[in-house]
């Protein structure tokens, strides 16, 4: 299971974009998003999916779903928030496509009251997911997903912190913070590209 992070992994979210803030996408998240759903071109489909995508951020539940929204777009997305139906879902599992498992927020992250409307230091224990997720599959015996078991042997988190994975620091992988001067660098890289094709001679 890939548990993955959205401000400062997946997106940067502006500041100064007021109370809706807009979310930029890391350079390549689709791509990489293709490559996590999608099953490889021309390929066998396997028996079973080789991972499963989870997302956990520390926002509040009202800011998490725009930003899943946005960066996952609503392909990815169907049976989250709006049911996906039973022919949809064997259709795409005919064809070896993934999507998101599931959806977790900062409510998810067992804070007090107080702390839950502060800016304080939170931490992910995958064992609380891997508990939930140990429940929830097997309710519905019907489940194409209820072979599954996740626990530390098998989870990996994706997170631009080190300390958020603090209770399973094998389990993380620590990627480097996107944020405003990330977004701003790729963004001239962007418009420096666009300039660059624009002065190649034609037959080139």
């Amino acid at each position: 299971l890939l548990v993955l992070d959205l401000n400062g992994a997946l997106i940067f979210r502006d500041k100064k974009s007021g109370s809706r803030r807009t979310s930029y996408p890391r350079p390549y998240l689709g791509a990489f998003l293709d490559y996590l759903f999608l099953p490889e071109p021309n390929a066998k489909l396997p028996a079973y999916r080789p991972w499963e995508v989870y997302v956990w951020s520390s926002a509040q539940p009202g800011n998490v779903q725009p930003m899943v929204e946005s960066s996952f777009g609503e392909k990815y997305i169907e049976g989250i928030w709006r049911k996906e139906t039973d022919q949809a879902r064997e259709k795409r599992e005919k064809k070896g496509e993934g999507r998101l498992l599931g959806v977790w927020a900062r409510d998810k992250l067992g804070l007090s009251s107080v702390d839950y409307r502060q800016k304080v230091q939170t931490v992910k224990d995958l064992r609380i997911l891997s508990k939930h997720l140990l429940t929830a599959l097997s309710l519905d015996p019907s489940d194409c997903l209820n072979h599954l078991r996740f626990d530390e042997t098998n989870m990996v988190l994706l997170d631009d912190s080190p300390l958020k994975g603090v209770r399973q620091p094998w389990n993380e992988v620590v990627l480097p913070e996107y944020d405003g001067d990330g977004y701003q660098k790729s963004r001239l890289a962007a418009l420096k590209g666009e300039q660059d094709e624009e002065v190649i001679p034609e037959g080139m």
